[in-house]
Order: C-alpha cells, then sequence, then structure tokens
C-alpha cells in the first residue's frame, strides 16, 4: 500500500499501539451471563456531559486468495481495512439516546479498483411513558458496497456497486403483569449507482431502488422467569421506483408472516430466541409468489464458565434483480464456539451454511463457509485478532462456483 496517507496511518497506529501496550494488562474475556466474575473489566469511555464516549480503532491486514469470487482466473492479493468508530450514549437513568458512526477502508495492494470506502451514522433511544408505556425508535444511513459474492453484481464489474440504504424503526411496548404488547414498523429505502462493467459500459440499476415498509404486532407471556412465549404478526409492503425493471416485469410486492416462539431473556445459562410459522410474498405475474415454512433462531448457550456457543439462523425472502426469479429464498444455519483458553486468550471456531434458491431462475446456489482463529485480550484499550476463514459455493451455474481462503490479522483499540 504505497501511499502517503496509508503510511501515516500506519505510524499514528504505531504510536497509539506503544501507548496503549504500555498500560497494564486486564483480564478481558466477557463473563458468562449470571457468572459473579468481579475480575472483569470493560473499556470505561470518556465523560462527556451526561453522556460517554466509547471511541475505536480497528486495523486489519489480510490476504484473500481468490478476490473476485471466480472459478477461474483467480487472483489473490494483500489488504488491509481501517475502522474508525465510535459510539456516543447517555447516562441519565431512565431515559436511554445513543448515537454512534463508523467509517470502513478497504485497500487491496494489487486491485485498486476494488478500493472503497462504507460508512453508517445513526441513532436511537428509548423513552419510558406514562402507564408503563415505553418507546423504542432508531434511524441511520449507511453507504456501502455489494460484495463479490452477490448474484446481483456481474462478474465482469470493474469495481462493487455502491449502493446507500436509509433506514428508521420504532415500536412501542406496554407491560401488564406477565403480559406484555408490542406494536412497531420499519422503513428501508434502497438506492444504487450505476454499475461499470470492463470495457466502460454502464448499467443504470435505477430499476433496484425500493422502498420497503413493515408494520408487526407482537404478544408475549412470561410463563417462568426469565422465559416467554409469544406471537408475532407483520405485514411487509415492498416499492421499486420504476413500474418495470430492466427485463419489463413488475417487482412490486406485498407480504405477511406469523410466527410463533419463545424468548429467553439472560437466563443463567442460555439467552435469545427459536420461532416457526408461515411467511409469503405476493409478486405480479409472471412472477410466482413464495411461501411455506418460516424459522428463526438466536441463541447463545453458557455451558461453562469457559465456553460460548452461539446458533444463528433463518429464513429470509431477499429482493434480487435476476431475470425471472422472484425473489432469493435464502436459508441459512451457523455456529460458533468461543473458548477462554486463558484469562487473556480466547480461541474461536465457526461453520455456516446458507441456500439461496433463485425461484422461476432454475438456479440455487450453497455456500459453506467455516473459520477458526484467536484473539488475545492485551488490556481493556486493546485486543489481538486473528481468524481465517474458508468458503465454497457450488451452483447450479458452474460460473458461480468458487472456493476462497482469508486470513486476517488485527489490533482492536477500544476506549
Amino acid at each position: 500500500m504505497a501511499t502517503n496517507s496509508t503510511a501515516r496511518t500506519y505510524c499514528a497506529l504505531i504510536v497509539f499501539l506503544a501507548g496503549l501496550g504500555a498500560m497494564p494488562a486486564v483480564a478481558q474475556i466477557p463473563a458468562a451471563a449470571g457468572s459473579s466474575d468481579e475480575g472483569v473489566r470493560t473499556p470505561p469511555g470518556l465523560p462527556v456531559g451526561g453522556f460517554r464516549l466509547h471511541p475505536s480503532l480497528n486495523f486489519y491486514d489480510g490476504y484473500d486468495d481468490n478476490l473476485y469470487r471466480t472459478n477461474s482466473n483467480q487472483l489473490d492479493t494483500f489488504l488491509v481495512t481501517i475502522n474508525p468508530a465510535f459510539t456516543l450514549a447517555s447516562n441519565w437513568g431512565e431515559h436511554e439516546f445513543e448515537i454512534d458512526g463508523d467509517l470502513t477502508q478497504y485497500l487491496y495492494r494489487n486491485a485498486t479498483d476494488e478500493n472503497h470506502t462504507n460508512f453508517d451514522v445513526g441513532g436511537g433511544g428509548r423513552l419510558h411513558i406514562a402507564n408503563g408505556w415505553v418507546a423504542d425508535g432508531r434511524a441511520s444511513y449507511t453507504g456501502t458496497h455489494e460484495l463479490r459474492t452477490s448474484e446481483d453484481l456481474p462478474q465482469s464489474a470493474v469495481s462493487p456497486t455502491r449502493y446507500t440504504v436509509l433506514h428508521a424503526d420504532a415500536d412501542m411496548v406496554h407491560a401488564r403483569g406477565r403480559l406484555s404488547l408490542r406494536i412497531g414498523g420499519r422503513y428501508d429505502e434502497y438506492t444504487y449507482d450505476p454499475t461499470k462493467l470492463v470495457g466502460g459500459t454502464l448499467i443504470d440499476n435505477s430499476d433496484r431502488n425500493r422502498q420497503m415498509y413493515e408494520g408487526y404486532v407482537k404478544a408475549d407471556y412470561e410463563f417462568s422467569p426469565g422465559y416467554s412465549a409469544f406471537l408475532r404478526a407483520s405485514y411487509d409492503h415492498r416499492k421499486y421506483a420504476l413500474a418495470l425493471d430492466r427485463y419489463g416485469i413488475d417487482r412490486n410486492s406485498d407480504g405477511y408472516r406469523i410466527d410463533a416462539g419463545v424468548d429467553m431473556l439472560v437466563t443463567r445459562l442460555i439467552e435469545g430466541n427459536v420461532f416457526a410459522g408461515y411467511s409469503v410474498q405476493r409478486y405480479n405475474a409472471p412472477l410466482g409468489n413464495i411461501g411455506g415454512l418460516d424459522y428463526g433462531v438466536k441463541l447463545t448457550w453458557y455451558p461453562t464458565r469457559l465456553l460460548t456457543v452461539h446458533l444463528n439462523g433463518e429464513r429470509t425472502i431477499a429482493e434480487t434483480i435476476i431475470a425471472n426469479a422472484a425473489a432469493d429464498d435464502e436459508k441459512t444455519i451457523s455456529g460458533e464456539v468461543d473458548y477462554a483458553f486463558r484469562r487473556d486468550i480466547s480461541l474461536l471456531a465457526d461453520a455456516g451454511y446458507i441456500s439461496d434458491h433463485y425461484s422461476g431462475a432454475g438456479r440455487t446456489d450453497e455456500t459453506f463457509q467455516a473459520g477458526t482463529g484467536a484473539k488475545y485480550f492485551a488490556n481493556e484499550y486493546m485486543t489481538g485478532d486473528l481468524h481465517y476463514q474458508y468458503s465454497q459455493r457450488r451452483s447450479a451455474l458452474t460460473t458461480y462456483r468458487y472456493d476462497d481462503n482469508t486470513i486476517m490479522l488485527g489490533i482492536l483499540l477500544h476506549a
């Protein structure tokens, strides 16, 4: 990365690391929920009036042996990511407010067209209203890029497609005894830049610009301390900026979901939720409707004080621009194990499976991912992170198959 700005960044990091590394080591392994480990400390942050500021700076250096995720003419490269971020949270007591932001710069040694910068800024809070009502809300604005694994990014694209997301959500919850009722909604607006192809051709992506609205109601019943059964119903509307896409298809749709499940609220051994139900997304002809079993699981299990297990899975009906495909019917399942090998060293292993079925296009992709790594908690201000990731995709279309190996070494600085 032979640029002056990158060189200055390296120098600043060395100075910052030297100062933080000289601080006394403090145990940083997070304690399991319900444990009484009083030796664990977290970064104290900086007082700012009635708020507390938590800045951070993450720096990663790594290697990717298949940058473009192709099955031929693979390009390997070294890369650097630089990620400053902050959180400013209130310490008011009853009411809460927080703003946060981050910026991530990606620099590639021998693929400068791939260099890009992502950002995210947002804020939200909680307001306790009279008679047991509580209101939550958040808004954010994100500028990001499509991944090279995206089915909507042409393999001949010179660089990833840039797009922005404007997001807002709000809800109100009322609890009385063991019963609670939550009513809420969300809004997302996607705006895409054109995609430049090899040879100079530009693809206009205005037919991908869309607005998505969702409203929901959720009822909970706490049948045991820390455990609540719930019933949730939601409706969404997806409206595109253009009446017809590049293939002459109307992609507007409406959908609903009805789910029942259990919330586990920070119990001593397990927390998270699991649910199942039915969902359907309705499209105009010639696109077909997508429906069936809806499910989700997000659990964190603490079998011992040293071992933490995460399990995640869901079915998502995501938008796509693939010809004749109504949507990406995506099913995912993943797990991660975190073992506190020592008070200052944590070992990790993860694996996941993703099935993407593009209904109507005759294409199904299956992706398997597995990785391993370690974190070294030098003190409450500095963490070292080493991670290796392998991913493999197999597709009905051979041109979309790939294997990839990535290894990243990082320094995480936080206050």
